[in-house]
């Protein structure tokens, strides 16, 4: 069993993401938004994150939150 656990490509590492959005109104501070998509793996932090915020965007105009 020690030689399959140190073999090169048994263990394999990941790295997942959580990302969360949070809107609150500026009067009350109510929070009326708020999203965490999980479960990403993603090769570049920046693509990432346009991604996640072109997500957000497109949400938000959907709910007509913003125009």
């Amino acid at each position: 069993m020690y030689n399959q656990m140190y073999t090169s490509g048994y263990y394999e590492t990941t790295t997942n993401w959580v990302l969360e959005a949070d809107i609150y109104t500026i009067h009350s501070d109510e929070l009326i938004y708020s999203t965490q998509p999980r479960g990403y793996e993603p090769n570049n932090a920046g693509t990432l994150a346009d991604e996640f915020t072109s997500a957000i965007v497109a949400e938000l105009k959907t709910k007509r939150m913003i125009p």
